[in-house]
């Protein structure tokens, strides 16, 4: 490997709060991945001006069912875990701010989902191209390891941005909820130390197509796998919920979480109460913390908000 990529791959492992020295991976995949699971997330709040015209971009362009709910449309796909929440508001009340990088979101044909964002007001960020990502630390994968996908980059009429992958002959589901962040071990002791999630997924992407200066880690609940393994493929299962995505790029200093609750996340949670007391020490912040422990918003290191209710207030 050239020098000035051996000096990368050093330097993005210990900005990731990793060391740059050779450890097995394996052993810290095992011990990460079959961590208890205590979260998962059931909706992704949209906030819109205009909740039907958006729902209906949502149906006619990326083939979501509507449910009406009090105050909000929910947007969702058969059988899914994860929905969409839209949430009427002015368009002076919020803000989607760049570090919400995307919802990912399965579909069996990409193509035909571009065109119809493109024809209804929506903006095609990047078409859909091959896409391709190197091995990942976890679980340990061989040198050489590629999972090759069918991708496109696409924005809603509100600015939302969905990054479209190709799942041939499967179901259709939000599968990620991609976050920009500042620091990979903060963000990993909030979510999973703190609300229970466990890394799922671990991969710097120097190997990709295209390469890219940046970490990712995927974070979950690992009970939807059912024990299988995890692996891209059954990171698609139709009916599991959305795992949350960080990605880290290299001297990266400020994220923009955005403002009014665009993008804010709804996990649901056992022992609300007692991760509101704690997430002070996981450098989170109390928003609100409702009486008899029922639900609680949090904002994450980097200012992102998370709503947490009940198992059983779902």
């Amino acid at each position: 490997m050239p020098l000035l990529a051996t000096q990368l791959v050093a330097a993005l492992a210990l900005a990731a709060g990793r060391p740059a020295a050779r450890r097995s991976s394996k052993a810290c995949a095992r011990s990460t991945i079959l961590a208890s699971a205590g979260a998962a997330i059931c909706a992704v709040d949209i906030c819109t001006p205009d909740v039907r015209a958006l729902a209906s971009f949502y149906e006619e362009c990326l083939g979501m069912e509507r449910s009406e709910r009090a105050g909000c449309i929910e947007m969702g796909f058969a059988g899914g875990a994860t929905r969409l929440k839209l949430i009427e508001a002015p368009a002076a009340a919020f803000r989607v701010g760049a570090g919400f990088e995307s919802i990912a979101l399965d579909l069996p044909d990409v193509g035909a989902a571009v065109a119809g964002v493109a024809a209804a007001g929506g903006t095609v960020i990047l078409p859909p191209e091959q896409c391709a990502v190197g091995p990942s630390k976890i679980p340990d994968e061989p040198v050489g390891t590629t999972h090759a996908t069918l991708e496109a980059l696409v924005s809603d009429p509100q600015g939302y941005r969905f990054r479209l992958i190709q799942r041939a002959g499967g179901a259709s589901r939000v599968a990620k909820v991609v976050l920009r962040v500042t620091d990979l071990e903060l963000s990993r002791a909030f979510y999973a130390e703190l609300l229970g999630m466990s890394v799922l997924r671990w991969r710097s992407n120097l190997m990709s197509t295209p390469p890219s200066t940046t970490l990712t880690m995927q974070i979950g609940d690992p009970a939807v796998l059912n024990g299988a393994p995890v692996l891209e493929e059954a990171e698609s299962a139709p009916h599991a919920p959305a795992v949350l995505e960080l990605i880290y790029t290299f001297d990266m200093r400020k994220t923009d979480a955005g403002e009014g609750g665009a993008g804010r996340l709804t996990l649901a949670a056992a022992g609300v109460h007692d991760i509101a007391t704690r997430a002070p020490s996981a450098l989170g912040t109390v928003v609100e913390n409702a009486p008899g422990g029922t639900a609680a918003l949090l904002r994450d290191p980097d200012g992102f908000e998370v709503r947490l209710v009940g198992t059983h207030g779902v």
